[in-house]
C-alpha cells in the first residue's frame, strides 16, 4: 500500500486529468477540423436527418433518391460555378444563339433546403449526401461480397493449383470461408454510426496511456537514482513481494488508465455525434469493418477492443519496466526508450509493404497501437497446414513478450545488486559529464540559469510537447475552400482592392441580364397566353431566365459586399476594400478560435510550468537560501528573472512565428494595409485601422499577456513552499485556461 501510495501520488492524478482533458480536446478539435463546433453541430443534425429521411425507402429506391437529389445539387453548383467567372469569359446564350450545358433540374425538397444553406453549410451538406450515398451502396452489396467470398473459397479448390490440402493457400481459402459463413447472415441497415466509426479510428488514446505509464515506472525505480537502492536491496525475501508489489501497480494503473481515456474519448464522440441508438447495429455497418468476420455488434466491438488495447498497453508497459529494470540509471532507461521508439516509428512509415524489411513494419509498435487496424482487418498468416490470423498472431505476440518481461522485471528486481563495477557506457557518460561540468563552470550566471531552466527543471521537454501541439494544431484545422469559393477569391485579387469599378460593372451587367430576361419571360408568357407563341419557345426562354438567375446569383456576395461597403462609408466616412473575408476568418475570426485559444493556453501554461518548477527546485535543494544569503542575492535574482524572462520571449516568437507563417502560406493575407472594417465580420469592431494593425496589435496583447502570466507565477511561486508552490502553479494554469477560454470567446483580441 506504503508502494502505491508513493507512485500514485498527487502529481500524478493531477498529469492523468490533465491528459484526460487534452485527450477529449485533442479528439473533439481532430473532429471539428478547426472549422468549429458550430459545424460540426450542423453536419451532425444533417446527417441524422438524412438518415431518418432516406431510412424510410427500401434500399434501391434510398440510393435512386439520394443520387437524384445529389445529381440535382452538382448542376445546381454547375449553373453557380459557371457563373462565377470572369466578364471576359461569359458570353450569353442570347447572343451566341448555343444552348447552354447546364440544365437547372426540377427542385426537390432536399435541393431547396441545399439553396436555403450558407455557402460553408452547402458544402457540408454535400458532404453528408456523399457518406450517406457511399453508405447505401456498402451495405446493397455486402450480402452479394459475403456469397461471392463463400463462391470463390469453393471454386478455387477444385483448381489443381489450389487442391493441395498441405498447403497454405488451400488451408487459407478454406478457413477464409469457414470465417466468413459466420457474419454471413448479418443484416445491415442505414444508421447512424458516425460516432462509433470516429471514434475506432481515434489513436492517439493509446499514445496518452503509453505516456502516462512512463511517468509511473520512472517512478518505480526512484531508489536508483536517490541512494536507496542498497536499503530495498536488503530486505531479502521481501524483493520478490516488492516486486510482484510492483508488477499489480503496473498492471491496474494500465487498466485504468487506458479505461479513463479509452471511455470518455467514446462519451466525447456520442456527445458530438449522437446515434447511441446504433450502438445496437451490427458493426458491420461501418464501410471500414467490410471485412471483419466476427457477428458483433457497434457497442460489443468497443468492448472488445477495449480488451485488446488494455492488454497491448500493459505489456509495453511490463515491457517498459523490464528495461528500467535491467539499466542501473534511470535516464539510460528512458534513452533508450527514446531510441527504440524512435527507430520503431521510423520503420513503420519508411518501410513499403513490398519490401523485404515489411516484416518490421507488420511487427511494430506503431501498428500495436492501431489496435482497431489489426482486429477488424481480415488477414492470415502461416506455413503448410498451419494458418492463423493476425489478430491472434498480435495477442499470442503480447503474451510472449508479458512472459518474458513479467521474467526479466521480477528477476531483476531480486538479483541485481546495486553495489557492481560501472559498464563501459556508465564509465562513458560518467567522464562526458565531468567534461560538461568543467566547461559549464566557467560559462556566465545567465547560461547557468538557463541550463537550470532547460535539463534541471526539465523545461526542454516541455518546450518539445509545446512545439508538438502547435505544430499538430497548426496544421490540423486547416480549411479546404470549394472551387466557386477560390474562383471569387480570385476575382477579389485580380479586379478587387480599394478600386474595384471592374466588380461593380460586373455585377451592374449580370443584374442587367437578369432583369432583361425576367422581362422577356413575362412578355412570352403573355404572348403565350394569346397564343402568339408555343410551349417549347417558352420554356426555352425560361430556361435562359434560370441561367441568367444562376449567373447573377454567383455575383450576389460581391454585390452584398459592395452594398456593405457603401453603408460603411455613409455611416462611418471609411473607404472599405473589396475584398474577400474567407482567409481573414480563419486567421482570426470565429473559424480560429479554436486554434488561437489552444496556442495561447499551451504558451501561458508552458511559461507557468518552467518557471514554477525552476524555482520549486531552488526551494525543494535548499539553493533558496545560499543565494539569498548571498551578498549579491539581487544580482543573482536580476539574472535568473532575464533568463527565465529570455526563454520565455523565445517560446512566445518561435510559437507565433510559426503561426503566421504557416497561416501566410496556406491562406494568404492580402490588402493588409486596408482598413479592418473592410471585412464584414469586423464591422461592429469599432476600429478605424488597418488589417495589418490589429494582427500586429493582437500579437502584443499576446505578449502583454504572457508577461503578466510570468509575473504572477513568478511571485507566488517564490512566496510558497513547495508543496504549496506546485498547487499555486497549478490554480494558475486552471485560471489560465479559464481566462483564456472564456476571453476568447467574447474578445476579438
Amino acid at each position: 500500500m506504503n508502494e502505491f501510495r508513493r507512485l500514485i501520488n498527487r502529481k500524478v492524478v493531477i498529469g492523468f486529468i490533465a491528459l484526460l482533458v487534452i485527450n477529449v480536446s485533442l479528439y473533439v478539435y481532430q473532429q471539428t477540423k478547426g472549422a468549429g463546433l458550430k459545424e460540426l453541430r450542423f453536419e451532425t443534425v444533417q446527417r441524422q436527418r438524412c438518415v431518418d429521411y432516406y431510412g424510410d425507402y427500401d434500399i434501391e429506391a434510398a440510393i435512386n433518391a439520394v443520387n437524384s437529389d445529389i445529381e440535382g445539387i452538382l448542376s445546381y453548383r454547375k449553373a453557380d460555378k459557371q457563373g462565377t467567372v470572369v466578364e471576359s469569359e461569359v458570353q450569353a446564350d442570347a447572343e451566341t444563339g448555343e444552348e447552354s450545358d447546364v440544365q437547372i433540374g426540377a427542385e426537390t425538397e432536399v435541393l431547396e433546403k441545399y439553396k436555403a444553406l450558407s455557402e460553408r453549410e452547402q458544402l457540408l451538406f454535400l458532404t453528408v449526401l456523399r457518406d450517406i450515398e457511399s453508405q447505401l451502396e456498402y451495405i446493397k452489396k455486402y450480402p452479394e461480397d459475403m456469397k461471392q467470398i463463400q463462391t470463390n473459397a469453393q471454386q478455387l479448390m477444385t483448381f489443381s493449383i489450389f487442391s493441395d490440402k498441405n498447403s497454405f493457400t488451400y488451408n487459407n481459402i478454406v478457413k477464409t470461408g469457414k470465417d466468413f459463413e459466420k457474419v454471413a447472415d448479418v443484416s445491415l441497415y442505414l444508421v447512424n454510426n458516425k460516432a462509433a466509426g470516429s471514434f475506432v479510428n481515434y489513436y492517439y488514446t493509446f499514445y496518452f496511456a503509453l505516456i502516462m505509464m512512463v511517468f509511473i515506472i520512472y517512478g518505480l525505480s526512484g531508489e536508483r537514482d536517490n541512494g536507496m537502492w542498497g536499503i530495498v536491496h536488503s530486505a531479502g525475501s521481501g524483493r520478490l513481494r516488492l516486486a510482484l508489489h510492483r508488477l499489480f501497480i503496473i498492471a491496474g494503473s494500465g487498466v485504468v488508465i487506458t479505461a479513463g481515456l479509452y471511455f470518455t474519448t467514446f462519451a466525447a464522440a456520442l456527445l458530438l455525434y449522437g446515434g447511441a441508438g446504433a450502438l445496437n447495429a451490427p458493426v458491420q455497418s461501418i464501410q471500414a469493418f467490410e471485412r471483419f468476420a466476427m457477428p458483433m455488434s457497434q457497442i460489443g466491438f468497443v468492448l472488445y477492443n477495449y480488451e485488446y488495447s488494455v492488454l497491448a498497453v500493459v505489456v509495453l508497459s511490463v515491457a517498459l519496466w523490464a528495461v528500467f529494470v535491467v539499466n542501473r540509471k534511470r535516464n539510460h532507461a528512458l534513452i533508450l526508450t527514446g531510441v527504440v521508439v524512435g527507430l520503431e516509428v521510423l520503420m513503420y512509415y519508411r518501410i513499403g509493404l513490398h519490401s523485404i524489411y515489411s516484416a518490421f513494419k507488420q511487427i511494430n509498435i506503431v501498428r500495436l497501437m492501431k489496435v482497431n487496424a489489426v482486429i477488424s482487418t481480415y488477414a492470415n498468416r502461416g506455413r503448410g497446414s498451419f494458418v492463423i490470423s493476425e489478430s491472434a498472431i498480435m495477442f499470442w505476440a503480447l503474451m510472449v513478450i508479458l512472459v518474458v518481461s513479467v521474467a526479466v522485471a521480477v528477476m531483476g528486481t531480486v538479483l541485481m545488486r546495486p553495489s557492481q563495477g560501472k559498464n563501459v557506457l556508465t564509465r562513458l557518460t560518467d567522464k562526458l559529464y565531468a567534461g560538461y561540468q568543467h566547461i559549464f563552470a566557467n560559462v556566465p550566471v545567465v547560461f547557468k540559469e538557463l541550463h537550470k531552466l532547460l535539463v534541471t527543471s526539465r523545461g526542454f521537454t516541455v518546450i518539445v510537447v509545446l512545439l508538438l501541439v502547435v505544430m499538430y494544431f497548426i496544421s490540423y484545422g486547416k480549411m479546404a475552400f470549394s472551387d466557386n469559393s477560390r474562383e471569387r477569391d480570385r476575382i477579389y485579387l485580380e479586379k478587387g482592392g480599394a478600386d474595384y469599378s471592374q466588380i461593380s460593372a460586373l455585377i451592374d451587367e449580370r443584374r442587367a441580364d437578369y432583369m432583361q430576361a425576367v422581362e422577356k419571360s413575362m412578355e412570352a408568357s403573355e404572348q403565350y397566353g394569346n397564343g402568339e407563341i408555343g410551349i417549347d419557345e417558352l420554356s426555352q426562354i425560361n430556361s435562359t431566365v434560370s441561367i441568367y438567375a444562376s449567373r447573377y446569383a454567383a455575383v450576389r456576395e460581391f454585390e452584398q459586399k459592395r452594398e456593405y461597403l457603401d453603408t460603411l462609408k455613409e455611416e462611418t466616412g471609411i473607404d472599405g476594400y473589396m475584398m474577400s473575408d474567407r482567409g481573414y476568418e480563419e486567421i482570426f475570426g470565429k473559424y480560429g478560435k479554436a486554434r488561437e485559444i489552444v496556442l495561447l493556453m499551451a504558451l501561458l501554461a508552458s511559461v507557468v510550468l518552467i518557471v514554477s518548477e525552476n524555482i520549486g527546485i531552488e526551494t525543494s535543494t535548499g539553493t533558496k537560501y545560499i543565494v539569498n544569503a548571498a551578498s549579491g542575492k539581487n544580482t543573482v535574482k536580476i539574472k535568473r528573472i532575464a533568463a527565465s524572462l529570455a526563454l520565455c520571449i523565445v517560446l512566445y516568437f518561435i510559437v507565433y512565428g510559426i503561426d503566421m507563417i504557416y497561416l501566410q502560406n496556406y491562406y494568404g493575407m492580402p490588402y493588409t494595409e486596408a482598413p479592418l472594417m473592410s471585412l464584414t465580420f469586423m464591422r461592429d469592431c469599432g476600429l478605424n485601422i488597418s488589417i495589418g494593425t490589429f494582427i500586429v496589435i493582437r500579437l502584443i496583447v499576446r505578449l502583454v499577456m504572457m508577461f503578466a502570466v510570468f509575473a504572477v507565477t513568478y511571485v507566488f511561486s517564490s512566496r510558497f513552499s513547495e508543496v504549496r508552490g506546485r498547487a499555486v502553479s497549478v490554480l494558475i494554469i486552471v485560471a489560465v485556461i479559464v481566462l483564456v477560454a472564456v476571453t476568447g470567446n467574447v474578445s476579438i483580441w
